[in-house]
């Protein structure tokens, strides 16, 4: 699993470090090839040779719903 997309600075896990369920792992920002401040997560396995099988991945949204697609522009927030 990676995260991309932080803020300069704005990273509050180490690499490897396991994270729970709701914790602050850092700040988005626009960095990169974005058009807006993000989160973008990429979870996959990888072989051998490095190459790379993208994992199926659910999103529980604040209304409870369930869905594997998440929509464009749409904003998820989280009231810590």
């Amino acid at each position: 699993m990676q995260y991309l997309h932080f803020k300069k600075n704005g990273v509050r896990v180490k690499v490897g470090q396991k994270v729970k369920k709701g914790q602050h792992i850092g700040f988005s920002g626009n960095v990169g090839w974005s058009t807006g401040p993000h989160l973008h997560i990429d979870l996959y396995l990888t072989d051998k040779n490095n190459n790379y099988q993208t994992l199926p991945t659910k999103f529980k949204t604040e209304d409870n719903t369930i869905t594997d697609e998440l929509k464009q522009d749409a904003v998820y927030l989280k009231d810590y």
